[in-house]
């Protein structure tokens, strides 16, 4: 997928565990197709699932994933 919009997959204090959460969820259905990328924030590294084309397809794939026990907030690159 191509698209300026993406998913914010969390806010993590050590990167592994930003790279645990992507291990966890790379293969669900809502994120295939996405790059991640990840960005330093301070003493924090940001985790996104990019690339989505539309708002519309980005809200739907952050509710599945939160329907399924994840959280995320939806985010234009």
């Amino acid at each position: 997928m191509t698209g300026p919009w993406e998913l914010q997959l969390g806010a993590f204090g050590v990167e592994g565990n930003a790279q645990k959460l992507w291990s966890k969820i790379r293969t669900r259905p809502e994120v295939q197709g996405t790059a991640k990328r990840t960005e330093p924030a301070g003493r924090l590294t940001v985790l996104f699932a990019s690339g989505y084309p539309s708002r519309s397809a980005a809200t739907s794939a952050c509710a599945k994933l939160k329907a399924g026990g994840y959280d995320c907030l939806v985010a234009r690159n």
